[in-house]
């Protein structure tokens, strides 16, 4: 009898994402670690200087830093013996116009220009290190800047809402002012009540006419209703009150067919 051969069966590696087939990587990226992987990816991240990156870095630091400085702001306003609020306010304000600086002009343009003086070491030297020494001053200014941050960077948030409450409590409920009038024998008499203090003017107008203006001591006036201009069929008047501004504080609008 002959002896039966077996045949010879040859394992191959499968590929292109089947079992078993180690991951590809970046041949610079091959014999590392996670952790210098992880911080390859990162550096090339920040370093990354198309049009579309500089824009989504530089927004996402701008809106991150504003961020943190009105976090910062709150937490100092209800923790004001708290230290480390004022890294956030200080690192905040700072990041919101530092973050854009970096990545729309330091690393784009200025970066690469200092690594090609080659002619002056030191230039060349901080093109290599630029990123080290602004981080170094960066954190460095956040540190020195939050041991007692500048006035314009600290917004007391608590402080204004406590000052308006407690204005609010301290005087009595104002009353809206009020306007009253009576028709009879073709004339309207008005009068106003509970005007308030701010109130330096009051003007009586219809249409386009002003016809009466009061001082703020004078709150009763008559009108004769022929001086009223028609509106839809109907003569409508207007009182308006002003401030020492001239700014506008209340306005009535009385019709004739309801009074």
């Amino acid at each position: 009898m002959e002896a039966q051969t077996q045949p010879e069966v040859r394992l191959s590696r499968r590929v292109n994402g089947a079992a078993g087939s180690p991951p590809i990587l970046p041949a610079g990226w091959r014999g590392l670690s996670r952790g210098q992987r992880l911080w390859r990816f990162i550096k090339s991240i920040y370093y990354a200087s198309t049009p579309s990156w500089q824009l989504l870095k530089s927004g996402a630091l701008f809106f991150f830093g504003f961020f943190c400085w009105a976090i910062g702001n709150l937490l100092h306003s209800y923790l004001p013996g708290v230290y480390w609020p004022n890294l956030l306010i200080v690192y905040g304000a700072l990041l919101f116009w530092f973050g854009p600086l970096t990545h729309l002009v330091f690393v784009p343009r200025l970066i690469p220009r200092l690594h090609r003086q080659r002619h002056n070491r030191l230039l060349h030297w901080l093109g290599g290190h630029f990123t080290v020494t602004m981080f170094t001053l960066f954190f460095g200014t956040v540190v020195l800047l939050s041991l007692d941050p500048p006035d314009f960077m600290v917004l007391d948030v608590r402080g204004r809402l406590h000052s308006a409450v407690v204005q609010a409590a301290a005087e009595p409920a104002a009353q809206l002012p009020e306007l009253h009038c009576q028709r009879a024998a073709g004339r309207i008499t008005c009068t106003l009540t509970h005007v308030p203090a701010t109130v330096a003017r009051i003007e009586v107008s219809s249409g386009t006419r002003r016809l009466l203006q009061l001082e703020q001591q004078e709150h009763t006036f008559t009108l004769a209703e022929q001086d009223l201009t028609e509106v839809l069929g109907q003569r409508e008047f207007r009182v308006t009150l002003y401030d020492t501004q001239g700014r506008q504080l209340r306005e009535f609008v009385r019709n004739t067919a309801f009074l």
